[in-house]
């Protein structure tokens, strides 16, 4: 199948779905009641996850930056964009673009939150704040936002950058930020970020007190008993493997993620672990959520050569030629895409 042939099945798809209106008449991600297998607008439109890795925007770009950026990814048809709350690179420690910081102390429980929100006031225009502004403007773009609450590196320290360290802490954190963005109905809540849930003793846990953080936190409640009304939120896992092994019976989840990553061009477990979600009892949407980025080396080793655009569509969305149709059906008609190279970000 040629290049152009991969990119006409691409735009194919979205033209089932149209690009993304404004969140006013869509409302939140859900389920689909008619088939368990896709995401739909809460008026019963099929939803075509069309995202991008925006990853660090709050934390690196400033307001006219991101606001430009999200602007042009809604100009190009995309209607979902990723991106981390506390980064995967100096999330804690280094501040964003307006020298803020998300927490007092590097503590989980104190977000640094001061008095007002005034962009020409270095004080008043917190960490949070910045955030404020960018979910909203995403929100009147109608572009949906997949927020992860923290990089996977502070609940599963591969590094050394714990920051979560029980259940209490992590279902705390999860209140904080289910209640402030409990009005925005533009978030899908993607816990994890390149961490096998199981890689800490109690990882699974720990990351189960944080999705019920949210949902309380989103519905005005505070008691982590184990339980929560979990129908007001849209949740999903970014792992290496599907979110299914883990959480597939969990009332939280409502969708599984999993990446293939950036090994090689042609990865059979790129349409294998969807066809493997699809086939599961009771089963749920699943998510190719981090597919090979533009311009990444092969392999992460340099001189393997790049991922382009005509490499990214065989590993992400299509797999092999002759799956096509397949592989989008049993991906519950989603692509993300990524750009190695920041400073193409804002094109």
């Amino acid at each position: 199948m040629t290049r152009c042939s991969l990119f006409a099945v691409l735009l194919f798809f979205l033209t089932l779905t149209g690009r993304a209106q404004s969140y006013i008449s869509d409302g939140r991600l859900k389920v689909s009641i008619v088939n368990p297998h896709y995401l739909q607008y809460e008026d019963g439109r099929p939803f075509f996850w069309l995202g991008d890795t925006g990853w660090e925007i709050f934390l690196r770009l400033s307001r006219e930056d991101a606001q430009w950026y999200i602007y042009q990814r809604k100009e190009q048809g995309f209607n979902i964009i990723q991106a981390v709350m506390i980064t995967e690179f100096e999330g804690v420690k280094a501040p964003n673009y307006y020298h803020a910081l998300p927490f007092i102390d590097e503590h989980p429980e104190k977000p640094d939150i001061t008095p007002g929100n005034n962009i020409n006031d270095s004080v008043a225009y917190d960490y949070w704040d910045h955030i404020d502004y960018l979910v909203n403007y995403a929100e009147k773009m109608g572009m949906y936002l997949a927020l992860l609450p923290a990089w996977g590196e502070y609940v599963i320290p591969r590094e050394g950058r714990l920051l979560f360290k029980t259940t209490q802490q992590a279902y705390n954190y999860g209140w904080f930020i289910g209640n402030r963005y409990k009005n925005n109905k533009n978030i899908v809540w993607m816990l994890g970020g390149d961490r096998m849930p199981d890689e800490r003793k109690d990882g699974v846990e720990i990351w189960r007190a944080m999705a019920e953080g949210i949902s309380d936190g989103t519905n005005g409640e505070k008691n982590m008993d184990g339980a929560a009304d979990y129908s007001t939120t849209c949740m999903t896992y970014h792992s290496y493997s599907s979110s299914s092994q883990w959480f597939h019976n969990d009332e939280w989840i409502d969708f599984h993620s999993w990446g293939s990553y950036h090994s090689d061009y042609y990865l059979s477990r790129s349409y294998e672990q969807a066809t493997h979600d699809w086939n599961l009892a009771r089963p749920k949407p699943t998510l190719n959520a981090e597919p090979a980025y533009e311009m990444h080396s092969v392999n992460w080793i340099a001189g393997n050569g790049l991922f382009m655009t005509y490499g990214i569509l065989p590993t992400g969305l299509f797999s092999q030629a002759p799956v096509v149709i397949h592989t989008v059906i049993t991906t519950s008609g989603s692509f993300t895409m990524g750009n190695i190279n920041p400073s193409l970000l804002l094109m």
